[in-house]
């Protein structure tokens, strides 16, 4: 088999593979060890608005993707899951946000693999990312559903429900560790005469206003 078979070989396998990875809704891009961007595929152009020429060359750090984490945190700085992916050779995922060429965020979830040549060392990483913002609806949907069964419609503190709960937790750490607690109840003075001077509105703005005084003064747990 002579040279130009050889590299007529390689480039189909070239082209065979970018078509595949180009059909593929997740973005992917390859980094090296310096995670400069060796490879750019058309979904990652299309989740990023980065085209790929844009994207090719430069490193991930350079204010392109610039993941954060849900607390703000710059993880192409410090905290990399490729970057760790490529020191230990150990594959990682992560639930994070990517810089948009627009200028917003995108929530994406990460999937990061070791690249390692024929001797077994790591020559740099392979990123697949998608897009995540369904399961950030989700979780919020769930969030604003457990919140509204745990807090009382009118006051927006906790409910019958949610001191039953804390309350069991107490009494189970009391009973484990003798960790002590402590019940308050609180009642408001003449509050029927509110109701029967001024009306249920204004009864309803006196709990409110008391139920928002004593959320105030209270630690946030």
């Amino acid at each position: 088999m002579n040279i130009t078979t050889i590299d007529r070989k390689q480039i189909d396998a070239e082209k065979f593979s970018d078509a595949i990875l180009n059909t593929l809704t997740d973005g992917v891009y390859f980094v090296d060890r310096n995670r400069r961007v060796l490879y750019w595929n058309k979904a990652a152009e299309q989740l990023s608005g980065y085209s790929a020429d844009q994207v090719i060359g430069t490193s991930c750090a350079d204010d392109i993707l610039m993941h954060v984490d849900d607390k703000g945190n710059c993880l192409c700085k410090d905290g990399c899951p490729l970057a760790a992916t490529m020191e230990d050779g150990i594959g990682r995922e992560a639930h994070v946000f990517m810089h948009h060429a627009d200028g917003h965020r995108v929530p994406v979830h990460v999937r990061g693999a070791a690249i390692h040549d024929d001797h077994g060392s790591v020559i740099g990483a392979v990123e697949i990312f998608s897009d995540d913002t369904e399961r950030i609806g989700v979780l919020e949907r769930l969030r604003d559903m457990e919140q509204a069964s745990l807090l009382d419609e009118l006051t927006g503190v906790a409910n019958r429900r949610y001191f039953n709960r804390a309350f069991g937790a107490c009494l189970a750490d009391f009973e484990r560790s003798e960790t002590p607690f402590g019940l308050v109840a609180i009642d408001i003075d003449h509050f029927k005469r509110f109701n029967d001077t001024y009306g249920h509105d204004v009864g309803d703005a006196v709990l409110r206003m008391v139920a928002h005084t004593l959320a105030q003064s209270c630690r946030p747990y």
